[in-house]
């Protein structure tokens, strides 16, 4: 559940102009070295370091850093 949700916003940040890494995301993905979820893992890792400012992750959920978490509370 919740790493559905955090992949979720890392896709989105993916494919947003913010993401400043997607070069070398793109080049890793290209080279097929990696398995997904090693691809995956990658991914959410940089966005919870760069989009996230490297923040405890119960910080981020608190701070409303993923607003989608409120349906999943009621």
């Amino acid at each position: 559940m919740l790493y559905n949700l955090i992949l979720t916003k890392a896709n989105e940040w993916l494919s947003s102009n913010r993401c400043t890494v997607k070069p070398i995301l793109d080049y890793i993905n290209a080279n097929g070295n990696l398995r997904e979820a090693q691809s995956q893992a990658l991914l959410v890792y940089l966005f919870l370091k760069i989009e996230g400012e490297n923040k405890p992750l119960w910080q981020l959920f608190v701070s409303g850093f993923f607003p989608a978490m409120n349906d999943f509370l009621f």
